[in-house]
């Protein structure tokens, strides 16, 4: 359906949240992060949230917003997931089951050298003891699996996420509102 929801997936620091509100805005859809509804909905960050309770209720919290957020939203939004979305098996189902609904999950894409450099530099986005190449080694096919369409963002394009270089921001908005439409 062509105006279905777009639900956005990807790895930690790809830019989720600032393409799903590019798309959001091209697309003239209202926008949803799961983390900050899941935030919000719980009174409480995430780190706190995981302090607290353990990893385990965390996910089982993630996949109950992103479902909660569909039911509520299955057309006209753009929905951008946290990186471990794909973590749990209920998440993927809950993924695949949308697409096979005539949903859309956009995977965005970028080169793990290239994650990894940004989020090195990057010390508001801690990563939680484990590296971020055995975290993309494990979720790789998982994010393949549960999308029907991939955006890349690759050479050129990185500097506009990382510097808001104009022109080279340009260039990635171009490529990914070619893309949406």
């Amino acid at each position: 359906m062509s105006d279905a929801t777009i639900v956005v997936i990807g790895m930690r620091g790809v830019g989720k949240t600032s393409m799903g509100r590019f798309a959001a805005r091209v697309l003239k859809r209202p926008f949803e992060d799961v983390d900050h509804y899941l935030e919000k909905t719980l009174s409480t960050t995430i780190p706190d949230f995981i302090n607290t309770h353990g990893w385990p209720t965390f996910r089982e919290q993630e996949t109950r917003m992103l479902t909660e957020l569909l039911e509520k939203h299955p057309i006209g939004h753009v929905i951008s997931c946290g990186g471990g979305i794909v973590e749990t098996a209920s998440s993927r189902d809950s993924l695949k089951k949308y697409i096979a609904e005539g949903g859309i999950v956009l995977h965005l894409v970028r080169s793990i050298n290239e994650i990894e450099a940004y989020l090195n530099r990057d010390t508001t986005r801690p990563m939680y003891g484990e590296s971020m190449r055995n975290v993309w080694a494990r979720r790789e096919g998982w994010y393949r699996e549960c999308c029907n369409f991939e955006f890349v963002v690759a050479g050129q394009q990185l500097k506009g996420i990382e510097t808001e270089d104009a022109r080279e921001w340009a260039l990635v908005e171009s490529n990914f509102e070619r893309l949406l439409r």
